[in-house]
């Protein structure tokens, strides 16, 4: 879709939404604005997939800040393009939350600084989204992911090939580069069933079956949010099916510094 506002070309639109904190939003009716437009610099975005095929069963979510800037260019210019349904999701900003409301338990397990407080309570945001909008399934990407190049397995089409006990995926594929109690249940054409899960959350889908459980069960950080769904993996005695993919579909831009867990 393209247009002329203001006299300017548009090379990117989108539909604006304001995110009012946990999950509360209010749409903006009727208005499409250009992404470099001032206006729009702290909206939630959310794709539009007029023309394409896209599953009502699956959405994803990308967790960004607004302040900055090339992140949020990295996450549009790869996903604005391709057929698949997805939402930007401003995150828990460390820098400029109150420190009160960044919230952990009093006795936690690992140390946790205000950054991974934030990081935490990004990603219950997203899983509360996935619960409310009654999906199935979500794919939670944070902001310097890349798409990876991949042969046979794609965003698009992992869904005709998930496991149907699949309650969490990682889709980034480092295994033991990062986690030395990552370990393969039983390995898969395409997935690997997993007897304890890696770190990183840069790229994962989760059921909404496990969404909900996360946050009856850890809405309260006591480990780095990642810590905790390997904790989970680890504990939750086949209660949930963790894998991993063959082919790595998300990659990094390990370069990039953090922003969503720093301070």
């Amino acid at each position: 879709m393209s247009g002329v506002r203001s006299g300017r070309r548009c090379t990117c639109w989108v539909r604006a939404r304001w995110d009012w904190g946990h999950y509360g939003e209010h749409l903006i009716n009727g208005s499409w604005r250009q992404w470099d437009d001032p206006e729009c610099k702290e909206e939630v975005i959310q794709k539009t997939a007029e023309g394409r095929s896209s599953s009502p069963a699956w959405k994803i979510f990308v967790i960004t800040l607004s302040r900055n800037e090339e992140r949020r260019r990295n996450v549009i210019r790869q996903l604005v393009s391709s057929p698949w349904n997805f939402e930007v999701v401003e995150a828990v900003d460390a820098e400029s939350t109150k420190p009160e409301l960044l919230v952990a338990s009093e006795n936690p397990v690992e140390v946790l600084t205000p950054g991974e407080i934030a990081c935490y309570q990004s990603h219950l945001r997203v899983l509360q989204r996935i619960v409310d909008y009654g999906l199935p399934y979500g794919v939670i990407l944070e902001d310097d992911f890349r798409l990876g190049r991949t042969e046979s397995l794609t965003l698009g089409n992992l869904w005709t090939r998930l496991p149907g006990d699949a309650d969490h995926v990682q889709l980034h594929n480092l295994r033991n580069e990062i986690t030395r109690e990552y370990e393969i249940e039983a390995e898969g054409r395409y997935f690997n069933k997993l007897a304890v899960t890696n770190a990183l959350t840069i790229g994962y889908l989760v059921s909404r079956r496990f969404a909900r459980w996360f946050l009856g069960n850890h809405s309260i950080p006591q480990r780095p949010i990642d810590h905790q769904y390997t904790q989970v993996s680890k504990e939750g005695e086949g209660l949930f099916g963790f894998y991993d993919c063959q082919e790595r579909l998300i990659d990094g831009f390990w370069e990039m510094p953090t922003t969503i867990s720093g301070r």
